[in-house]
């Protein structure tokens, strides 16, 4: 049996943060609101619960700096957050762009997961690309539905330039 040997190194936040989203947040809340006014006329109570305890994720997700964690591509797998993820259980990989960071995108064979985003922080593309090259292939797939209409309403509503 072969033991594992690591192939590349880094060190990156666990998930994209961008702390600068006063803008998109009163966006948010204000839609928020809104809609909770429509539900209440509605009755619609277990949907308003649901909303505040999206809204306090959201909160929450915003105002909790991410932790650094230790990224690991081996012979073996990938070893990301205390686990080793074995190479069968990816199908292929790619970069993408998202929250002034490069993300690296693994999706996976099965499970309730589908997507494992990766932040590679200061990490050369180049050398994570070449270190998967030799166990995953490198292909996007193609969007799906719910990633067009996604893509669309981020176009045509961006919260970001409302304000």
């Amino acid at each position: 049996m072969e033991q594992e040997k690591t192939l590349l190194t880094w060190k990156a936040r666990s998930r994209p943060y961008n702390p600068d989203q006063e803008k998109t947040r009163s966006v948010i809340l204000v839609l928020g609101v809104l809609i909770t006014l429509v539900l209440v006329f509605a009755g619609e109570w277990m949907l308003i619960v649901l909303m505040a305890a999206g809204a306090f994720y959201y909160y929450a997700q915003n105002k909790t700096a991410p932790e650094v964690v230790e990224y690991s591509i081996t012979n073996k797998g990938l070893r990301a957050y205390g686990r080793l993820y074995l190479w069968w259980e990816f199908k292929r990989w790619w970069m993408e762009p998202k929250a002034k960071e490069i993300l690296l995108v693994l999706d996976l064979q099965s499970g309730m997961m589908g997507r494992m985003y990766i932040p590679i922080g200061n990490a050369k593309e180049e050398e994570i690309g070449k270190a998967l090259e030799k166990y995953l292939m490198n292909e996007k797939p193609q969007e799906t539905p719910v990633d067009k209409m996604t893509k669309w309403v981020g176009e045509k509503f961006p919260l970001e330039n409302k304000i």
